[in-house]
């Protein structure tokens, strides 16, 4: 724990006289910049500990009016004694050290805002981290990418373990929801809360894409779609049509939850994981990390799967959704026809076998395919 520096703090403290200057709410604007940038998730999360941020040391005597009192004027030592402060607060509060780091790496992100608006000059908060918070440094510990095998067990074996919540024999239509969502997961490289947050008229399946929508980094980004899980999809959705009566509409969830009823929820979507997983030998419950399978091994197995192959490596950058953070990246614009085809030319397909409701329904399934009922339910 940080020790208060009480020379630090009986140092004398001069104030700003630029606060009726300023004529906006810091807070809302910072909300925006990061709406832009960042899923709802996130920027609460920052919304959060900013306002706790503002809240602490607008009680501390280094300001009058919290971080509104920010100017130019402020160098790097009246910064540190704020955050000395912020620091030893929130310990006394019972903050673990990753927390602190957290809360410190949001705040990084609140200055660089007040930099980029010319408000303050400074981002104080990489120095005062390397020099004071240095030993609270976290080991992270590793996931596991699994190999392809081991995915294919778990898909085709580890889904077939699951029991209906009112028939405990068999329902081959959830074990095709969870073939499904496992599938989704492990070719397509999502997040649990972006998977869960998909709706119908997000997938685009005979263009072979489908979009994130809002939760991706960068929104509405065109990710590829293979033949095998455009299948499965279009199975899962002809269940839900045809034999449940579901209509299905552009904004529809484009996956249920285990009931039938509501949108799939990451936390139950990942209790079924480690259940099938296990079943596969590759989780084990309250075991370290690199043991243990959840929905976002998927994504790393997933990614693994890609890397090992002649892919280039901005292409991954794509297929994961994620912001290009490399020089090279921000410079390289590939087309969604060109994306598809490295996708398809570098994802391998699955050895899952058929599921029960494809060989049940398969007939069926095939005539009204044919009859281009379910590419777009709307």
């Amino acid at each position: 724990m940080i020790e208060a520096d009480n020379s630090v703090f009986n140092e004398p403290v001069s104030f700003s006289n630029n606060d009726s200057e300023i004529e906006f709410n810091l807070v809302e604007h910072f909300r925006v910049y990061c709406k832009i940038k960042y899923s709802k998730s996130t920027v609460r999360s920052y919304m959060d500990k900013v306002q706790e941020f503002d809240s602490i040391i607008a009680q501390s005597g280094f300001t009058k009016n919290g971080f509104s009192d920010f100017d130019k004027t402020w160098d790097y030592q009246r910064f540190r004694q704020v955050l000395f402060y912020y620091v030893f607060k929130i310990q006394e509060r019972g903050n673990k050290p990753q927390t602190v780091l957290k809360k410190i790496n949001a705040l990084k992100r609140f200055f660089i805002f007040l930099k980029d608006r010319d408000i303050v000059s400074i981002n104080p908060i990489d120095d005062f981290r390397e020099a004071n918070l240095s030993f609270y440094k976290i080991v992270s510990e590793e996931r596991q990418a699994v190999s392809l095998e081991k995915l294919e067990e778990i898909i085709s074996v580890g889904s077939m373990e699951v029991k209906h919540w009112k028939n405990p024999e068999f329902d081959p239509f959830k074990t095709h929801l969870l073939r499904t969502c496992y599938l989704v997961l492990a070719k397509d490289l999502l997040r649990s809360k972006e998977f869960c947050a998909l709706n119908i008229g997000n997938f685009y399946l005979n263009e072979k894409y489908f979009t994130t929508g809002d939760f991706a980094k960068i929104s509405g980004k065109r990710r590829p779609l293979d033949d095998q899980t455009i299948w499965h999809i279009r199975v899962y959705w002809w269940i839900r049509s045809y034999i449940f009566g579901e209509v299905l509409t552009p904004k529809s969830p484009a996956f249920l939850g285990m009931r039938y009823k509501t949108r799939m929820n990451p936390k139950v979507l990942c209790n079924k994981v480690k259940k099938s997983a296990a079943v596969a030998g590759v989780h084990e419950e309250g075991g370290p990390l690199i043991r243990r399978f959840t929905t976002h091994n998927f994504r790393h197995s997933g990614t693994t799967l890609l890397a090992d192959t002649e892919i280039k490596d901005s292409f991954i950058v794509y297929f994961r959704g994620d912001s290009p953070d490399r020089s090279m990246d921000r410079y390289h614009h590939p087309t969604t026809e060109k994306l598809i085809m490295e996708y398809l030319k570098h994802m391998p397909e699955f050895k899952i076998g058929e599921s029960l409701a494809d060989v049940y329904y398969m007939k069926e399934i095939e005539e009204s395919m044919k009859r281009d009922e379910i590419n777009n339910p709307a």
